[in-house]
């Protein structure tokens, strides 16, 4: 027992000595190729922190590898290309795929200034080898090879999973805000004030929410000379939010049809509204439904034990 507990410790003191070393070389390494990022934008978790200059060094590396982004409506024409990529045209395109998925999915989450599609796949990876060499404790309880492909895959999915979960809880906040913001647009305009500025209005009063800093983005892009309509487009296309896309649309036409903005603000308001409680109700609906499990798994079998246990007890003379 007493050299197991030795072996044990010796293991772990070696694991933690071959992890500093590496996370100094990775550090040294980041700091040669001047890709060093302040954490505090990035994570506040004191984990990532640790493994951020891996992060950053895979990256590094990644961001080498050549893609190839094949235009998804080319039709039979982009057909014909991909059979003639062959494999390594297929993992370039596969790669290529990947990143301008991971690159919206930043975006919609608010962290494509902080966090780039090279450095979520070098994430992706790293989770897998980390997650793939824990596996070794499971091997006594599962066959080696599949312990090892399930500690790997899950490792490989984690960081997306837990980016769209980021991105669904922005996306719900940007929902519970946006009638507010458009009520305050409206009544800017009202009021005598330009979109520019009623823009303005709403950032500063909303400011560190998720449709201020959206709103805050078009600001800029209107100040730095692109077009309302353009603008707009780019805020439908970062946030992947329906209300957001539907607001968008309604002030292009607008736009287009030379309309007034006000009435349409508020009518847009509240359809938002509208929509926002009937989602409540729909939840509160499947409520019930999803209660039916842990009530009959967990609460009923409780229920039971503690009715029919005193009865038991009698009947087999224990008490």
């Amino acid at each position: 027992m007493g050299e197991v507990l030795f072996y044990c410790l010796l293991l772990g003191l070696s694991a933690g000595l071959f992890f500093f070393a590496a996370n100094v070389w990775a550090r040294q390494t980041v700091a040669e190729v001047n890709i060093e990022k302040d954490v505090e934008t990035v994570t506040t978790s004191p984990f990532f922190r640790m493994l951020l200059p891996f992060i950053q060094v895979v990256a590094h590396y990644i961001a080498k590898v050549p893609d190839i982004a094949l235009d998804e409506g080319l039709g039979i024409y982009g057909d014909s290309r991909l059979q003639q990529a062959g494999i390594l045209g297929r993992f370039r395109l596969a790669l290529g795929r990947t990143r301008t998925y991971l690159g919206r999915q930043l975006t919609a989450a608010g962290k494509s200034d902080v966090f780039t599609p090279d450095e979520m796949l070098a994430t992706m990876f790293l989770s897998s080898v980390i997650l793939g060499a824990l596996s070794v404790a499971f091997w006594q309880i599962i066959p080696a090879t599949l312990c090892t492909l399930i500690f790997v895959t899950f490792g490989y999915y984690f960081p997306v999973l837990s980016l769209r979960d980021t991105v669904r809880r922005r996306q719900r906040k940007i929902v519970r805000q946006l009638p507010f913001s458009i009520d305050l647009l409206a009544l800017a305009l009202d009021a005598g004030l330009d979109f520019t500025s009623g823009l303005t209005r709403i950032v500063e009063r909303q400011r560190g929410t998720p449709i201020a800093e959206e709103f805050g983005e078009m600001l800029r892009q209107i100040r730095y000379g692109m077009s309302r309509k353009k603008a707009l487009q780019e805020l439908a296309d970062r946030t992947l939010v329906e209300d957001v896309i539907s607001f968008s649309n309604n002030l292009i036409q607008a736009d287009d049809l030379g309309s007034p903005i006000g009435p349409i603000l508020r009518v847009q308001s509240e359809v938002m509204r509208v929509k926002r409680f009937q989602r409540a109700e729909k939840l509160a609906g499947e409520a019930p439904v999803k209660m039916l499990l842990p009530l009959t798994c967990f609460i009923m079998p409780t229920v039971f034990i503690v009715l029919f246990s005193p009865m038991l007890i009698e009947h087999m003379g224990w008490g």
